[in-house]
């Protein structure tokens, strides 16, 4: 005889808690501070085709308040959109992701954010031009894309491409040159989907993109990336597996 019912209650009950894993629609975030870093310092922007002088206000670690219905958690990021603005105080609505998830079909790609990660896991900077350094690494590898080592870009990653150093009346710093280059050499060949990806809007209507953010993973039982589609699609096999075993067990008998 083929009893149901306790498989029938025990699905839905491991389907919701597969589901209950992912991210919660009501996640915000807020920027709180700005770590190390330099403010106030020009690179050259490839925008609509014309090469800008762009004055950018602030290259560095950038301190987020997170707060879900788990509470509030204190995290660490960088920029991964040169020219999108994002402000300290205002509150956003929020996506966690995994570089691997982003998906979007302009920079940063994919691919571009795992090797980003790479350098936040595997790199940390010691003073204010490193900090700018490795986020003006972070913007060249966004916006140019994965950095090979090869071709004029990679032998001279700061006059080719989009992220450009600054010409004309205009300065970089030396000293955050150097660092970029140096974290776009460690760089090379690397990539990671070990990372989190914020991806920020506003809390209008209807709601307008914000500047992406990504930082290190972080254990602190706060909001985590939503599973992988391919996670549900293995999940989805288990509980047929599951299910189909049961109902030999039970017809078995």
């Amino acid at each position: 005889m083929f009893h149901s019912g306790p498989v029938r209650r025990l699905l839905p009950l491991l389907a919701v808690a597969l589901l209950a894993s992912g991210v919660a629609v009501a996640d915000t975030i807020e920027v709180t501070s700005t770590g190390l870093g330099d403010s106030n310092f020009y690179i050259d922007e490839t925008i609509n085709g014309v090469l800008t002088p762009t004055d950018v206000y602030f290259a560095g670690i950038i301190d987020i308040q997170l707060t879900d219905a788990a509470g509030v958690f204190n995290r660490t990021t960088m920029c991964v959109q040169l020219l999108i603005d994002i402000s300290i105080g205002t509150t956003y609505n929020t996506t966690v992701l995994l570089p691997s998830q982003v998906n979007v079909t302009a920079p940063p790609t994919d691919a571009a954010l795992e090797q980003i990660a790479w350098l936040l896991d595997n790199e940390t900077p010691a003073d204010n031009d490193s900090g700018a350094g490795l986020q003006l690494a972070i913007w060249k590898i966004a916006s140019d894309g994965v950095f090979t080592g090869t071709g004029n870009a990679g032998r001279h990653p700061f006059t080719t491409g989009t992220v450009q150093q600054a010409s004309g009346n205009y300065t970089t710093p030396t000293a955050i040159l150097t660092d970029a280059t140096t974290y776009l050499t460690a760089a090379e060949g690397h990539s990671s989907n070990v990372a989190y990806v914020y991806e920020n809007f506003t809390q209008t209507t209807p709601p307008t993109g914000v500047q992406m953010l990504e930082g290190l993973e972080f254990h602190d039982g706060g909001p985590s990336p939503a599973p992988e589609s391919s996670t549900f699609v293995l999940a989805g096999v288990a509980l047929l597996a599951l299910g189909h075993t049961a109902r030999r067990r039970l017809t078995s008998r």
